[in-house]
């Protein structure tokens, strides 16, 4: 997959990168680097609240928990797209 696409398909499905940022070298080259998607992002914040809010003693199958984190994360991505455009409007 080429960059271009690929940028665009993270954009697409996983909200985009969460903390771009470029690199200077000081000798007039650069290097950026996309970080993690804000998809990624949302959850680990999820889990940091999903994890710190449980219930002493109790026991939590760690796979039910990202699973949830990660739900999370899509409800949130998705409440924060644009709503799409009513009847025929394009």
């Amino acid at each position: 997959m080429k960059d271009a696409t690929r940028v665009t398909h993270m954009w697409e499905t996983h909200g985009g990168p969460a903390f771009p940022s470029t690199l200077d070298a000081g000798d007039g080259s650069s290097a950026s680097f996309k970080g993690m998607s804000l998809r990624e992002w949302y959850a680990g914040q999820a889990l940091a609240g999903l994890t710190a809010n449980s219930i002493p003693g109790s026991h939590h199958v760690p796979s039910e928990v990202v699973r949830a984190a990660f739900e999370i994360a899509d409800l949130m991505l998705a409440a924060s797209l644009p709503p799409p455009p009513k009847g025929g409007e394009k």
